[in-house]
This record gives C-alpha cells, sequence and structure tokens, in this order.
C-alpha cells in the first residue's frame, strides 16, 4: 500500500473551484460544466479507489502518468483518486509486494477501478508478478481474478490495449480485451496522453460511463484523425511532401513519405499537444507513429517509412492510396500533387467507365 508521509492539505473554496474548472477544460467534458464536477465532487464521501497492474512494458505508461500537469500528479494522489496499489510508489518487492496487494484488496470493501499497462503474455510464464508462499503467479492469470470485482477496466497504453510492440515478439503477447470477458477500456498511445488517462477516470468518476468508438477508446480524446488537425495538412493537399530532411526547402513539408500515420491516426494529440502542450512528434518535425492505433507496432513499421497501402481519407472515394501519391511524387520530382492529379485521375476514372 502507498503510504504518504505528506498530510492532505485541503483546498481553499476557490482553488477547489480553480481545479474543477481545469478539469472540465482539459478533459472536454462537453456535458458537464465546472460547477457540475464540483458540485458532484463534493457530495461523493469517498475518493475512488484504483488498483494499477503492469504487464509487459518499459513503464512509460505510468511515468506519463506522473507528468500529469492540469491537475498535477499531487492533486490527483492526494485529492481526487485513491491508489490503492501501484508497484512504482511501493519500496517493498517480492514476496512483501504481494502479500501487501493482497491485503489491500482485501480492504477495499466497494467495487474498485482496474487499471493495467503492458500487454499479457498468452504463455505465462514469460511475465509474473511474484511468488506467494513459494508459488509463482502469472500475470495473466491475477488480472482475470483481480477483473472479477472491478467496477470497470482500463487498458493503459498501447500494449494493454492491443498488444504494442510485446505483440511483435516470442511471447505471444496480447491485450487485456483479448483474454477477459468483461468490457475494457483502452487507452491507447506509446504512452498515452497523461490526459487521457486522468480524464477518463474523472469521466467515469463524474458520469458513471464513458462514450467509446470501435476500438474501445473514449471518444472524448480519439474522435478525430491526426490528419484533421495537422499543421501541415495545407502541404498534403498541395502535394509538398518531404522526400530529403537535408533538403531545408522541404523543412516544413508533409512528412507522408516519411512514415507519418497521422492520416490513419485517431487522437486528439494537434491540439492538446504534450508537456503542458509545449510540443507534439509533427511540431517536432517527426512524423506520427500512429501509436493509438491497434496496428501499432507490428503493422506500421517501419516508423521512418511510408507504410503502402494505407488508404487517405481525402481521397478515399476515388481510390487514392499512399502507393499512388509516391508514384506520382517520385515520377514528378516532389512536384506537387495538388487539383491536378485529381482531376487526372477522376478524368481517367469517367473515361473507362464509359468504355464498360
Amino acid at each position: 500500500m502507498v503510504n504518504f508521509k505528506k498530510k492532505l492539505t485541503f483546498l481553499t473554496r476557490r482553488d477547489f473551484l480553480k481545479f474543477c474548472s481545469t478539469l472540465a477544460v482539459m478533459f472536454c467534458f462537453s456535458e458537464l460544466s465546472f460547477s457540475d464536477i464540483a458540485l458532484a465532487l463534493e457530495k461523493a464521501i469517498k475518493k475512488p479507489p484504483v488498483i494499477w497492474l503492469s504487464g509487459q512494458s518499459c513503464g512509460g505508461c505510468t511515468f506519463s502518468f506522473f507528468n500529469s500537469t492540469n491537475p498535477s500528479i499531487s492533486e490527483i494522489i492526494l485529492d481526487l483518486l485513491s491508489i490503492r496499489f501501484l508497484s512504482q510508489l511501493t519500496s517493498d518487492a517480492g514476496e512483501d509486494a504481494f502479500k501487501i496487494f493482497t491485503q489491500t484488496r482485501e480492504k477495499v470493501k466497494e467495487k474498485y477501478y482496474l487499471l493495467i499497462d503492458g500487454s499479457i503474455p498468452l504463455n505465462g510464464k514469460y511475465c509474473s508478478f511474484g511468488e506467494l508462499n513459494g508459488r509463482e503467479i502469472f500475470l495473466i492469470d491475477l488480472v482475470k481474478e483481480v477483473a472479477r470485482e472491478a467496477k470497470a477496466i482500463l487498458a493503459v497504453g498501447t500494449c494493454a490495449s492491443y498488444g504494442g510492440i510485446p505483440k511483435s515478439g516470442p511471447t505471444r503477447a496480447e491485450g487485456v480485451q483479448e483474454i477477459l470477458d468483461k468490457k475494457v477500456i483502452n487507452i491507447p498511445g506509446c504512452p498515452p496522453h497523461p490526459d487521457w488517462i486522468v480524464g477518463t477516470l474523472v469521466n467515469l468518476f463524474l458520469v458513471g460511463s464513458v462514450e467509446l468508438d470501435f476500438y474501445q477508446r473514449p471518444k472524448l480524446f480519439y474522435s478525430s484523425l491526426v490528419h484533421q488537425s495537422c499543421p501541415r495538412r495545407s502541404l498534403f493537399e498541395e502535394g509538398k511532401f518531404l522526400t530529403d530532411w537535408n533538403n531545408s526547402r522541404q523543412k516544413d513539408w508533409c512528412l507522408l513519405l516519411k512514415g507519418c500515420k497521422g492520416i490513419a491516426t485517431s487522437s486528439d494529440c494537434p491540439a492538446r499537444g504534450w508537456n503542458d502542450n509545449l510540443n507534439w512528434c509533427i511540431k517536432a518535425n517527426a512524423p506520427c507513429a500512429g501509436c493509438t492505433e491497434p496496428r501499432f507496432y507490428k503493422d506500421f513499421s517501419p516508423l521512418y517509412e511510408e507504410i503502402s497501402g494505407i488508404p487517405i481519407p481525402f481521397f478515399k472515394r476515388i481510390g487514392v492510396s499512399t502507393d499512388s501519391i509516391g508514384e506520382v511524387v517520385a515520377g514528378a520530382g516532389g512536384v506537387g500533387l495538388g487539383i491536378h492529379f485529381i482531376r487526372r485521375v477522376l478524368k481517367k476514372r469517367l473515361k473507362n467507365k464509359g468504355k464498360r
């Protein structure tokens, strides 16, 4: 169990309302005003208990959570949630840690929220949680057991959501939803933005549910393609694609041919940004890796090479893909695709249709 020496400092009324207002804005609660959030929090007698387990992961998802700024991680832990178990916040290890985990579960009388980061290997020996009385406890068995009493289950990060990078390895790694019969809310990202994690939890706490898309992701954060709000979208439509990293003239051109998956990736990264909205992949002149999608990592690699056959939403109706764009750009020496290419494709299709 997590023990904090620092005593809880109660917020003033003014700070409390500011805190609620921040939640409403940062987490896109269109259906709730900050006063609704304040009222709901004031009526809450207890903070919702959270148990967080880790599977095959690098630890990046939990540390992304720790990097939350609005609200800060200290506000989340001390004022918003009751995190009963998170291995990165305990000094114990081995059998002692497992005993603490077991005692924690016994003390949580009401149903808890279960968060899991990292993939689950179907072959249990590749990821064990620990030992108890000389018996090895496999993560896959533990997750199935703990999930039974969970009020909601959140798969934090792409590894937990869909298998992620470990799915490309020999451990037969899968996402949490593949081993459970219960509903799982996926919060993909490598790592996920802290707002996506905290915002989903707060929305569940205040509203009781969250609207999900086809891949079980909260629509609050994954309802639009990166491409739709990309600052380089106009360059894409002009047909200006970066082909040479050393060409200063192409510095701010579309990164599609350098591996950008923004045309097939859903997230609000362009608007939300990272590190307190300081930066994000494309702003840093790196292609979107598509890390919030089920196809990441195996089907989206190599990351800095264009993936063949990804349909482009803007040209979907005329059947244009990245393959055809690559051919045109290469054949024209990088000259703009633009409206001339669209007209040419349409003209050709209409001509072929007339011959039938």
